[in-house]
């Protein structure tokens, strides 16, 4: 077709009452237009989409010389941007403050460094209490000065700064002033220097926020997170496009074209797909479009880094855009998706100025290609040719160039008179190596649980306080967070027996004897604690903010004057608006500590898995009423208003009044505590909101930046502490001495190295001979038990050869399993002066068993249970003298197969 026929074509559509700005629709996504069905039907592919666009304009009305284009011509050349939370731990120490320019240094050296930074500290925190996503703003740490000091630094850098909009918040409390968002997010601009706001879940923002933000002395750019539609060209210099994700997996071979900016050059689009592991095809689409890319790694707290591979391609794609983006090329109005070129897989947009010329290509093939460019009549009289990737001048003959270009990687011409050395010396030196030899595997990022004070136990339980006993514990618990990666890892966080963080957790764990506050700690007891540690913070922001100060401290960013005090009538309501050090604090005053998640859940639990902390249904008038539709949160109740929710334990207040603090756990990059109990309140008009989770095997991840950013008015804590070692079990770091035992239960490893063991066995390699491939000494002997049968599916795997061990996974994982009597019926010793260290592996199937040892007159037992199917353990036992240990099924759960109990191997080591 002519291009004067597509023309004809899409008006007639017009006429006929139609939307001329969604003709040429792509097949998935109305971000895109389609790519060309081959390089015949280029030409007139192309009269389509200049007809598409002109007819489009013309029916909004778009002229093309907004003075907004002017006024935001940064956002033209934005082409990097992180969407970041200023809680990352390269971004704000609670110690240093921010470190803003230790952040720019470390994406400088990742990935080339950014343009703009999009600051979100909203979501997922927002909906724990009644603070709107203004609110959280103005709670970072040092409020608007602050984050006034914060843009400076970041323009000093060249890179600018925009807020989240979620216009899903309206549950939360209102302006108290009346004005609308678009007011508040333009005073907030003004406030803190920042450059505009990204549009979270908005395909198109109003022009009313523009215009706000214009009355307020400081345009800002406005970025809808979907899309965006034509008029908004008028005022929306900027958008995101989840390009990949909505063409589906695998992305088509050849590139698609950002409509949005075909029908204005000047419009940058951000490639964004948060929940990739690979960024190849986002970072081509957005190079073949001279787009932007959303450099998203912090996902809501999950480090989903960029592989070197990435960064790299990153670093390389991000320095041509700039080069080129400031000499007006990646916007020339002459533009040609799809230009033609030679070379297998290969795809090219021409960028063309009446000076010279950019082509930007693109290798979407298996292998690498060799591009042919024609560029005759685009070379500028005593001008030349440069491959501006490799940075090498290049030779035209036949009125072509020649240009090689990797497999799933970037090629560059550019025709021009200019003097480009500079920049040119700069591509040849990064891209002396292949991008090909850079890692593309991903690993998540390894979190560490805080590590638990040590307390002093006491043999006799303090007032207020609830002995809970040893056990071995089925903790069973998942994070109710919003968003994860499609198969739930990286989310929420990661034990010491797990590989990666992952949402679920279910695992055995020896939990010591501990006491722990019976309630929650109140305000009448947060009085006391100031009364005797005279604590004032240096930043009384939201402390205690329903207390009375005699200032208004926690209105302020400043030190508090004055110790508050507490409400009338409010001595047992529990504690809050205080920020997770600050409950520390209150714990070791009192010679105590925060329980750890499985101590909080095993309080509340029990042994029997029950859902809730009074049984397995929830019963409403065991807790307070729930509250989803005020925005305002209302008063927590007191903590002995409802007796008949308490657990087995008689531990109260455990669901529904007041969110609690466990565990802190920490990666590289973000601080979260884990949260019980939940509190009744959670605003209503969204599901985006902070989920809770009243169940005993719920718990939710609460992300820490600062005191004034964490206080709540539903966040409490109670305190626990360890009790003495009862006959149950002993500590797990205990020492022993003569005649001393410790006893612990562990997770298995999946592979066990047997190297530096003085003595092992492995059991059911020939029958039932668990000394059949052993490191025989006298100090460790196996004694005949109960008929057993061999198996040969164990989930962990032995290494040994010879007698020795070293690394070898054939016929390992066999065992030994009876349904009835004793296995592991072991013997050990160690020699004077030296203490034993025997680790079994073992484990229980549809069934519950006792694992006994006895030394030198004491004995230990740890009680396992596993009522829905195997269940394998690692028993691991310090002695000293003469070790007798046995592994005794004691009850069979309802099964179709016949409960039993497994062996599979031991090994001694001596110290």
């Amino acid at each position: 077709m002519s291009r004067c026929g597509a023309v004809l074509a899409i008006l007639a559509v017009a006429a006929a009452g139609d939307d001329p700005c969604t003709l040429l629709p792509h097949p998935t996504t109305a971000e895109l237009l389609p790519a060309p069905a081959n390089a015949s039907a280029h030409a007139a592919w192309l009269a389509s989409l200049i007809a598409f666009r002109e007819t489009c304009l013309a029916s909004v009305g778009w002229p093309g010389n907004s003075t907004v284009w002017e006024a935001l011509r940064w956002t033209r050349t934005s082409f990097v941007q992180p969407q970041m939370h200023p809680y990352d731990r390269g971004f704000y120490d609670p110690k240093r403050g921010y470190t803003v320019d230790a952040w720019l240094d470390g994406l400088e050296a990742r990935y080339g460094g950014i343009d703009s930074a999009l600051v979100w500290p909203t979501y997922t925190n927002i909906g724990i209490d009644e603070r709107s996503q203004f609110d959280y703003v103005l709670a970072m740490p040092g409020g608007a000065a602050a984050l006034a000091n914060v843009s400076a630094a970041l323009h000093a850098r060249g890179v600018r700064a925009l807020w989240p909009y979620n216009p899903w918040d309206t549950g939360t409390r209102r302006d108290a002033y009346g004005r609308s968002d678009a007011a508040i997010l333009a005073a907030l601009d003004v406030d803190t220097g920042f450059d505009g706001f990204n549009g979270d879940t908005m395909t198109t923002v109003p022009e009313a926020f523009y215009d706000a933000s214009v009355e307020a002395g400081r345009p800002g750019a406005v970025e809808p997170e979907v899309g965006g539609d034509a008029a908004e060209l008028a005022w929306g210099t900027l958008g995101w496009g989840y390009w990949a994700q909505t063409m589906g997996e695998p992305s088509p071979e050849a590139p698609p074209v950002d409509r949005w900016k075909w029908l204005d050059r000047r419009r940058l689009t951000h490639v964004c797909n948060r929940w990739a592991k690979d960024h190849a095809d986002d970072l081509q689409f957005a190079w073949f479009n001279a787009d932007g890319f959303e450099a998203w790694e912090n996902v809501w707290g999950v480090w989903n880094g960029l592989t070197p591979r990435d960064a790299e391609a990153l670093r390389r794609v991000a320095t041509m855009l700039r080069f080129f983006g400031a000499r007006d090329l990646t916007w020339a109005s002459g533009w040609v998706p799809h230009a033609p070129v030679g070379g297998a897989g290969v795809y090219a947009s021409l960028w063309p100025t009446a000076t010279e010329a950019l082509w930007t290509l693109v290798g979407r093939g298996a292998a690498a290609a060799t591009a042919r460019v024609d560029v005759s009549g685009r070379v500028p009289e005593g001008g030349r040719v440069y491959d501006c990737y490799g940075g090498a001048e290049l030779d035209v003959k036949g009125g072509a160039v020649e240009v090689a270009v990797e497999a799933g990687g970037f090629g560059c011409v550019w025709a021009t008179e200019a003097d480009g050395r500079d920049f040119l010396a700069t591509m040849a030196a990064m891209t002396t190596r292949p991008l090909g030899d850079y890692g593309a595997s991903w690993v998540a990022a390894k979190q560490t649980r805080a590590p638990t004070p040590a307390t002093t136990p006491t043999d006799d339980v303090e007032r207020g306080m609830t002995r809970v006993p040893s056990a071995v514990f089925r903790y069973r618990v998942a994070g109710v967070q919003i968003e994860a990666f499609p198969d739930q890892n990286g989310v929420d966080v990661q034990f010491p027996w797990e590989p990666a963080p992952t949402r679920s957790h279910d695992q055995l764990v020896t939990v010591d004897a501990f006491d722990v506050d019976t309630y929650p700690v109140t305000n009448a007891d947060y009085d006391v604690y100031l009364a005797e540690s005279g604590y004032l913070p240096e930043n009384a922001y939201n402390w205690l903010r329903t207390w009375a100060h005699p200032r208004n401290d926690s209105a302020f960013h400043r030190a508090a004057s004055a110790k508050p005090a507490p409400p009338p009538g409010a001595g047992k309501r529990p504690v809050v608006h205080v920020g997770l050090e600050e409950a520390r604090a209150y714990c070791a005053h009192r010679g105590k500590r925060l329980p750890t998640d499985a101590e909080w859940q095993y309080a509340a639990q029990g042994l029997d898995g029950r859902a809730y902390p009074w049984g397995d249904a929830d019963d409403a008038s065991r807790r307070p009423p729930l509250v989803d539709d005020a925005a305002a949160c209302p008063p927590r109740s007191d903590v002995d208003a409802y007796p008949s929710g308490a657990s087995p334990f008689g531990v109260l207040d455990m669901a529904g009044n007041v969110w609690q603090y466990t565990d802190e756990f920490f990666d590289d990059h973000t601080r979260g505590a884990l949260l019980r109990g939940s509190a009744n309140y959670r605003p209503g008009a969204s599901t985006w909101y902070f989920p809770r989770a009243l169940r005993n095997d719920q718990h939710n991840k609460y992300f820490l930046m600062d005191a004034s950013y964490e206080r709540a008015s539903t966040i409490g804590f109670r305190c626990a502490r360890a009790a003495p070692a009862d006959d149950r079990g002993a500590a797990a770091d205990c020492v022993p001495g003569a005649g001393a035992l410790c006893l612990r239960l562990h997770p298995p490893a999946a592979f066990v190295d047997f190297d530096g063991a003085a003595a092992w066995i492995h059991c059911g390699l020939a029958g039932t001979a668990c000394d059949r491939k052993a490191k025989a000494t006298a100090n460790l002997t196996h004694v005949s038990g109960e008929a057993t049968s061999q198996f040969t599916n164990n989930p962990s795997a032995f290494s040994w050869t010879g007698g020795e061990p070293t690394k070898k996974t054939a016929n390992t994982t066999n065992g030994v399993f009876a349904t009835a009597g004793s296995l592991a019926r072991l013997e050990a010793t160690a020699p004077e002066g030296s203490v034993g260290e025997l680790t079994v592996f073992a484990g229980a199937y549809y069934a519950a068993a006792d694992f006994t040892v006895s030394a030198g007159g004491e004995s230990r037992a740890i009680p396992v249970a596993a009522p829905d199917g195997l269940q394998t353990v690692a028993f691991t036992v310090k002695f000293t003298g003469t070790l007798a240990t046995s592994w005794t099924l004691t009850d069979a759960f309802p099964s179709t197969d016949a409960p039993n109990i497994n062996f599979q191997a031991a090994a001694l080591k001596l110290a």
